[in-house]
């Protein structure tokens, strides 16, 4: 499998940014299944995402969480990581479909 450059990197979020996100996201539906986008917010406004594969969206959100961490990008404070992604647990009642989770906290500028 080739792998998207932009993978496991952090991108900033702008004008057009969610539309060549959802684009990247739709283009292959087999993976669709793997693919998590995670939009990290700082007092309600999306600053940077991360697209990357993962088993579920707790992965994807300790993906994010880390790669945040040892990121070059001058660290704010954080309120939420919105993990974007289809849901594969028999428990969801969105199973199948393409929907978000929340995770937050503060993650200050030190943590």
């Amino acid at each position: 499998m080739e792998h998207n450059p932009f993978l496991n990197k952090f991108l900033p979020v702008d004008g057009k940014f969610n539309e060549n996100l959802f684009a990247f996201l739709s283009e292959t539906t087999v993976a669709l299944e793997s693919k998590y986008a995670v939009n990290i917010r700082t007092k309600g406004r999306e600053v940077l995402c991360l697209v990357t594969f993962a088993s579920t969206f707790e992965e994807a959100f300790q993906i994010a969480k880390s790669a945040y961490q040892s990121s070059p990008y001058p660290k704010v404070g954080v309120d939420q990581f919105v993990v974007h992604g289809i849901c594969k647990s028999s428990t969801c009642p969105f199973r199948g479909d393409d929907h978000f989770v929340l995770f937050t906290g503060v993650w200050s500028t030190t943590s």
